[in-house]
């Protein structure tokens, strides 16, 4: 990952036409598996519906009453404009819906250890877009997955939120059926991974691996399976 711009780094959105959190057996639009599981862990009653295509066809199926709700991106609506007056636009808590590792973030991705597309202009001028709060939060995000084992199908959510000089990081996986969860975080250890000459990135990948590394002590791998 070579930068990452300033982003719209929002929870997921729960798209309603109705209030859906008062009907038994509602109808919920995804075909996330780590969505289906965070909304039956609060709601083992919800019908699962599968949902796939562009904004547009989701949003069209709530609101021609086909769903009762969806669950998309925040960053996706907000950039596409994607609003219809028929439904409802309700942000969901980032406590129960943690999202996927670097959702809503803008990346370049690039070779390391040269200028990207070979010329120190172009890396010069890129350079200066890159927005270090999120560079940081999607860096622990990153390299947490990366030491879980994570493939881009796992159900497994992850959040790293940066404030000055700290960070924190959150993290909730399932096992495969969805029957199981494991969530833990670290707060504010920044200060402490930061050694001579390393970086504020190199430190926030650092803390990502060190959570990772607590779950899988405590059985993640083995919820994972293979996914």
């Amino acid at each position: 990952m070579g930068r990452s711009f300033e982003s719209q780094r929002c929870p997921s959105a729960r798209i309603r036409a109705t209030r859906w959190l008062c009907a038994a057996r509602a109808r919920l639009g995804t075909s996330s598996a780590r969505r289906r599981f965070e909304a039956t862990r609060l709601r083992n009653d919800l019908t699962i519906v599968p949902l796939r295509g562009n904004v547009d066809t989701r949003l069209k199926r709530v609101a021609d009453g086909e769903l009762d709700a969806a669950i998309l991106a925040t960053a996706g609506l907000n950039r596409l404009g994607a609003h219809r007056e028929e439904v409802e636009l309700v942000e969901l808590d980032e406590r129960d819906f943690l999202p996927a590792g670097g959702q809503g973030a803008l990346c370049i991705e690039a070779t390391a250890g040269r200028p990207i597309g070979g010329a120190v202009e172009l890396d010069d001028t890129v350079a200066a877009l890159d927005n270090e709060r999120a560079h940081r939060e999607v860096a622990a995000e990153r390299a947490f997955l990366a030491a879980l084992g994570a493939s881009c199908v796992s159900p497994v959510g992850v959040k790293a939120t940066a404030a000055n000089s700290g960070l924190a990081i959150r993290a909730l996986l399932f096992s495969i059926d969805g029957t199981r969860n494991l969530s833990d975080e670290l707060r504010d250890e920044s200060a402490v991974l930061v050694t001579a000459g390393a970086t504020t990135i190199e430190a926030s990948e650092r803390l990502g691996a060190v959570l990772a590394d607590r779950m899988l002590a405590q059985g993640a791998r083995l919820l994972l399976g293979d996914g």
